[in-house]
């Protein structure tokens, strides 16, 4: 059942979990947002999303994409704009090694094929659409921006996932439908995270065969009528989000 108001804070999940399954530990509420964003995804329902702006400060070429990321609209590096290219541009490498291994990119030098020039009386005439040196570029892989740019400060504008700040937690937060049923999967969602990570339950459990005490399995049960619940708003009611943001 749907309420009055139509789009809430996510935060109002955590006295739920509390009280509902006696939760005894605080460590999932900092975990709360990513986890809200991926149960919305994975659910895969239209959603209005908002543009937003950030200020990141990288180094060794790289830079984690924001955790609302939902799409791309510019990027600026050290304020000048920069210029998606594939990995065509990119060597491929890896860090870490030994545990956590991460695949990276690297750029080419101005060595190597990607700079493509002529001379003409001893000037380096480039290419129409090559990449000249010192202009920024970038790549995205993996939740990883790289860039040829060594270190500074990326400014990146992007679609994202309505979020509103919490002060009691102090952080961004995910709005979400006011749908009861939303609200139940999120909370399963969560519950199923946690005891992956390890909780351990006086009753819940990821190992037992029973809908009323594995969340993994009521998760499954409902997550198309929780896909049709949510899909039921209009193209309008969905639009109203970006507007309630400004408000906030």
């Amino acid at each position: 059942m749907i309420d009055n108001q139509i789009y809430i804070s996510s935060t109002v999940l955590i006295s739920d979990i509390y009280n509902e399954y006696n939760i005894q530990s605080d460590d999932f509420v900092s975990r709360l947002p990513i986890w809200v964003a991926n149960a919305l995804e994975e659910l895969n329902f239209i959603q209005a999303y908002i543009t937003r702006e950030k200020d990141i400060e990288f180094d060794d070429n790289r830079c984690q994409l924001p955790w609302d990321f939902k799409g791309l609209i510019d990027l600026i590096i050290n304020d000048r704009k920069a210029v998606l290219k594939n990995s065509a541009y990119f060597n491929k490498d890896t860090i870490n090694k030994k545990v956590n291994t991460i695949d990276t990119y690297t750029p080419y030098t101005e060595n190597e094929t990607n700079v493509e020039f002529t001379y003409s009386n001893g000037t380096k005439i480039y290419k129409e659409n090559s990449i000249k040196p010192n202009d920024p570029y970038y790549y995205i892989s993996n939740n990883w921006i790289h860039t040829n740019i060594n270190n500074g400060l990326i400014h990146i504008i992007y679609k994202a996932l309505p979020v509103v700040f919490d002060s009691n937690i102090n952080m961004d937060v995910p709005l979400i439908y006011n749908d009861g049923l939303l609200k139940r999967y999120l909370k399963l969602y969560c519950l199923k995270q946690m005891l992956l990570r390890g909780l351990k339950h006086p009753v819940l459990s990821l190992n037992n065969n029973n809908i009323y005490t594995n969340p993994a399995l009521e998760l499954d049960k409902i997550r198309i009528s929780t896909r049709v619940s949510c899909n039921k708003f209009n193209h309008d009611r969905r639009k109203n989000i970006a507007s309630i943001l400004r408000t906030i």
